[in-house]
């Protein structure tokens, strides 16, 4: 049985709320050794071992590979960029009319 669930980055959230049925995060019908998933009927998080699903027994450590990590920075700070331009523009008319302009012309240069 688990005993705890770790992660390191902000982009994972464990919680005990309402679950989803068992086998939400597994591949039902081509299941691999090493594939994850959470049994929401024994409370267990187990693994596929090429024949059959057996519950983890220590602590796990959940993280995305770092490569992730900085996607997921990035888009972040694109959509506060985003959210800052539309504020700006709505602002400034003629910032708007600039970016309007703008993007005319990157869609007649990809033609």
């Amino acid at each position: 049985m688990i005993n705890r669930v770790f992660s390191q980055t902000p982009f994972i959230t464990v919680t005990d709320s309402t679950a989803p049925p068992d086998g939400v995060f597994s591949i039902t019908n081509h299941n691999h050794s090493g594939l994850v998933n959470y049994n929401y009927t024994t409370h267990n998080l187990e693994v596929y071992n090429g024949q059959y699903w057996q519950p983890l027994s220590t602590d796990v450590n959940i993280d995305l590979h770092p490569d992730m990590t900085e996607v997921i920075e990035w888009c972040k700070k694109k959509m506060a960029e985003e959210i800052e331009l539309k504020k700006l523009m709505d602002q400034h008319p003629s910032l708007r009319d600039a970016w309007d302009k703008f993007q005319e012309l990157r869609i007649l240069l990809k033609k």
